[in-house]
């Protein structure tokens, strides 16, 4: 009796997990922060997601541990981020005392401040730890960034 239960238990285990496989596509660094470009596909439901991860280190913290990221699932948004990257950078290219804020909560705050020649990158939910970009930093980021192609969600043709 103990084994007719236990098969059917298997099998209903088995049916609740699905198959998604995770495929880097690009990976860079930027000063503190690390990028990375995946496609994730869910092998049962014949969809894909391509994202963008980008992590760093809290800069609040020294002697701990404190990652926080940013996560990029739709294009506009991604694409919005990479036009205030140019725009931070172009600012601090001019060498002026300035401050800006590109509040784009809960996705990512930008924020410049008079007294830094450093772009300021928040997270934009949670305890908005921070990390700082220089010039040369922001550039490599857009280049990073420039390369990818599309993010969001698409079916999958499959292959018979």
């Amino acid at each position: 009796m103990k084994h007719l239960l236990f098969i059917p238990l298997i099998f209903i285990s088995i049916i609740g997990f699905s198959q998604k496989k995770t495929i880097k596509l690009l990976e860079a660094n930027a000063g503190p922060i690390s990028l990375s470009y995946s496609m994730n596909v869910d092998l049962e439901k014949q969809d894909t997601l391509f994202y963008v991860y980008i992590g760093f280190q809290n800069a609040k913290y020294t002697t701990l541990t404190d990652i926080k990221s940013l996560f990029f699932t739709q294009d506009d948004v991604l694409k919005q981020f990479i036009k205030e990257l140019r725009t931070a950078l172009n600012e601090l290219e001019k060498n002026e005392k300035i401050e800006m804020l590109w509040d784009r909560s809960p996705n990512y705050k930008l924020q410049l401040y008079e007294f830094s020649k450093s772009l300021y990158v928040i997270e934009g939910n949670g305890t908005g730890g921070y990390t700082n970009l220089t010039k040369k930093q922001i550039a490599s980021l857009i280049e990073s960034l420039s390369k990818i192609e599309r993010i969001g969600s698409s079916n999958v043709t499959s292959e018979k």
